[in-house]
């Protein structure tokens, strides 16, 4: 366990700050916020590959923040007493815990400002350069980097940037764009754009002042013209459809840095894990997976809660839903979930089986029922029905703030993409989120970290195809839902070498 320790705690001469991104969202993150400032600084606003950008993350979070002090092999709160740490430790001898975890109030926000680009948009009076004409429904930015001037009224906690954009990409030739951000001249964020997707970034205190000077800086901007048939000789980056700006209303504060790994005894089966998980954690597999709640991706978080004994109604537990239409339908509660004509009943897969395709979400599921058994219109109908229900009980399940939620992908989400969702979850009441990444080297499983008051992010051995859900770590998945579970509990902390 020392080893793992003194993995998280390498010193850093600048420690950095994450940003992660989403399919419809990107987001910086500084804690505190000078070091990101410095951070950034140093590096120009480039992002590391993965491993080297969670390392980042990792000693940003634990070198040099206040309140704490620091030792070869741990990083302890100075309010913490080492009896109460040594008392911790003796009561869970399975878990390693890195300084504090404490109830959260949540991340609320205020929209600040909204703008829309193309034809019918309102962009134009705060674009200043490096834009190309109006489209439809979008705005290219050309050259070397685009700049916008946003007249806002300073915010005492800073804010929130969302872009919502797609980049100029083409096969291998040129498969992403890169973008580095800047407000009245300091980086606030570096992020690669493969798809169409929403991205966000928060601008700290010290530079979010009464008017922001936008800088995207886009170093691959390229010419059609250059790599394919085309007379288009404009130096592109990306299409930007809409941006928006909101107010913090209250500090970023929190865990100065928390993280938690739990291990289960994977040489037993599983009913000897399920013991073990329960004499580490005091509560039953059953009872430990009906705390979360999926949103989606597909139906494997379901499938872990079936095979641990727990069938809790979810609008999302065994649907597959992007991550995109996941975010409108938190902007919009979920709006028209359920119209028959967005249901479309398809037969599908063998033995033949209706399976459930609704067009305003993107959500695709199975229904469980074979094609003698009901007509297209009696599905259509019937699914109607249990989705708005569904609905409903998704709305509460959003202002219970003792849920918490769950989201993973096969290729990792950034913390730049998982930021708006956590927004979007947070306009509801406080809440929590689970990030789940494939683990690395650094990072082994059942490892969770606290990233924002409420945003933990786990590390898994394995996440499966998309298409194969039931290929699932159920050890895996225990271990790291155990270690969220913990740490959204504790309200004291505690650090130990082991």
């Amino acid at each position: 366990m020392r080893r793992l320790l003194g993995a998280f705690m390498k010193p850093v001469a600048a420690p950095p700050a994450d940003v992660p991104a989403t399919p419809d969202t990107h987001t910086e993150r500084p804690q505190p916020m000078d070091q990101v400032l410095e951070y950034h600084a140093a590096t120009d606003g480039q992002m590391p590959d993965q491993d080297a950008h969670q390392d980042a993350e990792r000693e940003h979070l634990a070198i040099g923040s206040p309140g704490t002090t620091q030792s070869e092999n741990s990083l302890v709160p100075v309010d913490i007493m080492p009896d109460a740490m040594t008392t911790y430790s003796a009561e869970h001898p399975g878990h390693s815990v890195l300084a504090s975890s404490s109830p959260h109030s949540g991340m609320p926000t205020t929209p600040l400002l909204s703008i829309e680009f193309g034809r019918k948009g309102n962009a134009a009076p705060y674009q200043v350069k490096g834009w190309s004409g109006p489209e439809d429904g979008y705005t290219f930015t050309v050259g070397a980097a685009a700049t916008l001037a946003l007249p806002v009224t300073a915010c005492e906690n800073g804010m929130i940037l969302e872009l919502r954009l797609h980049p100029f990409a083409f096969r291998d030739v040129l498969p992403s764009q890169r973008l580095c951000l800047r407000v009245n001249g300091v980086p606030i964020g570096s992020t690669l754009v493969k798809q169409r997707t929403t991205v966000a970034f928060l601008i700290p205190m010290p530079v979010a002042r009464s008017t922001l000077e936008l800088q995207i800086e886009q170093p691959n901007a390229t010419k059609p013209s250059d790599i394919m048939t085309s007379k288009d000789h404009r130096r592109l980056g990306v299409a930007v459809y809409r941006l928006r700006l909101y107010r913090l209303e209250q500090p970023l504060s929190g865990p100065r840095f928390a993280a938690m790994r739990t291990i289960l005894n994977r040489e037993a089966d599983l009913p000897g894990a399920l013991e073990d998980l329960e004499a580490q954690i005091g509560m039953p597999a059953e009872r430990l997976v009906t705390t979360f709640e999926s949103l989606g991706d597909n139906c494997e978080f379901g499938m872990l809660q079936r095979k641990c004994g727990a069938e809790p109604l979810g609008l999302f537990r065994f649907s597959s839903v992007p991550l995109s239409p996941l975010l409108l339908g938190l902007e919009n509660g979920f709006e028209g979930l359920g119209d028959p004509e967005t249901i479309l009943p398809r037969l599908e897969d063998k033995p033949v089986e209706w399976m459930i395709h609704e067009s305003r979400y993107l959500l695709r599921y199975h229904s469980g029922k074979k094609e003698h058994e009901a007509t297209e219109e009696e599905m259509r109908q019937r699914e109607a029905k249990k989705l708005k229900f569904l609905r409903g009980k998704m709305l509460e399940d959003l202002a219970e703030p003792t849920k918490i939620f769950v989201y993973k992908r096969q290729q990792a989400l950034t913390f730049e993409e998982v930021l708006p969702l956590f927004r979007g979850l947070n306009t509801y009441g406080p809440a929590s989120l689970l990030w789940v990444v494939p683990a690395t080297g650094t990072y082994p499983p059942g490892t969770v970290e606290v990233i924002l008051p409420g945003l933990y992010r786990g590390h898994i051995d394995k996440i499966p195809p998309h298409n194969w859900p039931g290929d699932l770590s159920i050890i895996g998945w225990l271990e790291v839902c155990a270690s969220a579970y913990l740490l959204s509990q504790s309200s004291s902390g505690v650090a130990t070498a082991g």
